[in-house]
């Protein structure tokens, strides 16, 4: 039996990639997960992880990847996200791992992991992105919210831009 961390534990620690692998292999573990986006990194940083987890001796066990849109029932969200978990299984056979542990997003909706006040900041920052490049075109954003989530609608417009 291995014993594993994954990379992301290291997240915030403010350090770069290749400290928090060392750390993992310093702690004592023997193989590790990985958590990154194919999308997000350029091949320095893809080549760094491989080079770095060899080097340290921690065999790559799962990459981890987050497809929410999998259960999306638009298909171009739908095509996206295949094509995004390809990516991602490319990865998984650049680095030699074994899996791909992929998440399709039950946590969001079980309300765990990442607390609902935070899952909504986070709609609410993405959502005055929205609004401030169709400010730019001259058009209006019309949002449809079911009634239980209507409480959002402060959240939205506590910026000091309230709509009209």
């Amino acid at each position: 039996m291995r014993l594993g961390l994954i990379n992301s534990a290291w997240a915030q620690t403010g350090r770069d990639t290749a400290w928090g692998i060392a750390q993992t292999k310093a702690l004592g573990f023997d193989s590790i997960d990985i958590f990154t986006d194919p999308l997000d990194i350029d091949v320095r940083e893809r080549r760094l992880i491989k080079r770095e987890c060899d080097r340290q001796g921690l065999p790559i066990i799962s990459v981890c990847c987050v497809a929410t849109g999998l259960v999306d029932f638009n298909p171009s969200v739908q095509r996206f996200h295949l094509d995004r978990c390809r990516a991602f299984l490319d990865l998984v056979y650049e680095y030699e791992a074994q899996n791909l542990l992929l998440v399709l997003g039950e946590y969001i909706w079980n309300q765990e992991v990442i607390p609902p006040a935070e899952q909504w900041r986070t709609a609410v920052e993405n959502m005055q992105r929205l609004g401030e490049y169709a400010d730019r075109l001259g058009i209006d954003i019309g949002l449809r919210l079911f009634a239980f989530v209507v409480g959002m609608l402060p959240l939205i417009f506590s910026g000091g831009r309230p709509p009209g």
